[in-house]
């Protein structure tokens, strides 16, 4: 299912979770939470269903949910379930307001447990456990939030990173601006990948509709200048860096404060903008740094040459001319030349899959210079 294609499909494997569901306003949501949680094989599911609740689902209708095993949770609370039982709790509160029921039934292991709730209105948040969630976000976010929540596996946890994305826009007057084509797609699909992985992310982003990935922490920015001063203000602190955005090179030497009129012939005369890769390659101490490459001619060459010329440990080599790959697309086909001359290339595939690719990469690169 589209919601959920940035998490792989075994990432809730061997889970078990009690899932309480209460209310009727809304039944379907749980129907379609269902039907997304079916797309996920080898996961157990204790289903508490409360009176009012039942009246909306009957328990027969969970038995078309084939991938699933879900067994009746009972009274629980009374021993028929324990928390040793499950990797987490779901609430699902339909009536939008937190049913008191349901969460005093739940609160016997909710300190014990990592919990969600799914809501349909604004509730406050006053501690992390239960995290809490509106349907509105949602379901890609809202899969992502659970992923992380409970992921057995959190590689990346306690590591710091940094995903620079998009593209930068330099202003030639109030009205236009030079900028370039790329979409943000591939940094965005790193800062989630990072993130459901465990890590601590900061994502800079130029202008881009794309929604901030679950427990990303993202700055917006537009020029190349205002991404040097944020990446500069986040670097100190970071272990790695994937300087995935495509900071436009040119910059107008002057900016019109009134629109420009048309004319047979107009000039903009501009120099280049801020290198903001090289900027923090002149600042690196302990951190891996990852640059991105997009070149159209002498692909690799030209590639290597910026590898060196930065001091990068790493660099992702982009050809827009492969089909599907680069600028816009939902895939990418790339190359990854290492510092140490090592040459690994990546068949088509999908930017959140590829970004997981990467991630798996530099930890095994981090870990082995560490042996």
């Amino acid at each position: 299912m589209k919601a959920t294609q940035a998490i792989l499909s075994d990432w809730f494997t061997d889970s078990s979770f009690l899932l309480g569901i209460a209310g009727s306003q809304q039944f379907y949501k749980a129907s379609e939470f269902l039907d997304y949680l079916n797309s996920f094989p080898g996961i157990r599911v204790f289903v508490y269903l409360t009176d009012e609740a039942q009246t909306y689902i009957p328990p027969r209708s969970l038995e078309r949910l084939e991938a699933l095993e879900i067994t009746s949770a009972g009274d629980f609370g009374t021993g028929e379930v324990s928390s040793r039982d499950v990797t987490g709790l779901i609430l699902l509160e339909l009536d939008g307001s937190p049913d008191s029921r349901l969460r005093r039934r739940f609160a016997r292991v909710l300190p014990k447990l990592p919990a969600v709730s799914l809501t349909s209105e604004s509730e406050s948040q006053s501690s992390e456990n239960p995290i809490v969630l509106n349907f509105s976000e949602g379901w890609s976010r809202i899969f992502e939030a659970l992923a992380r929540t409970f992921a057995r596996r959190k590689p990346w946890q306690k590591k710091k990173i940094l995903v620079t994305a998009g593209r930068t826009e330099e202003p030639i007057d109030p009205i236009r601006i030079i900028t370039n084509r790329s979409s943000g797609k591939m940094g965005f699909a790193l800062a989630r990948q990072a993130a459901l992985r465990g890590a601590d992310v900061r994502l800079i982003t130029g202008p881009t509709p794309l929604t901030t990935p679950y427990g990303v922490t993202r700055i917006d920015v537009n020029t190349a200048d205002e991404m040097l001063e944020a990446a500069n203000e986040w670097f100190p602190e970071t272990d790695v860096v994937f300087a995935a955005a495509a900071v436009e090179d040119l910059k107008p030497v002057r900016v019109s404060q009134e629109k420009i009129k048309k004319t047979a012939r107009i000039t903009v005369e501009c120099t280049v903008a801020p290198d903001v890769l090289q900027s923090l390659a002149e600042q690196k101490s302990r951190q891996f740094l990852v640059g991105f490459s997009i070149e159209t001619e002498n692909i690799i060459a030209n590639s290597r040459e910026k590898l060196h010329k930065k001091s990068l440990d790493a660099i992702v080599v982009n050809n827009p001319k492969e089909t599907g790959a680069a600028f816009q697309y939902d895939t990418n086909k790339v190359t990854l030349i290492t510092d140490a001359g090592t040459v690994h290339d990546y068949p088509l595939m999908s930017k959140d899959l590829l970004a997981g690719e990467l991630l798996d990469f530099v930890l095994r690169e981090m870990d082995g210079s560490q042996d």
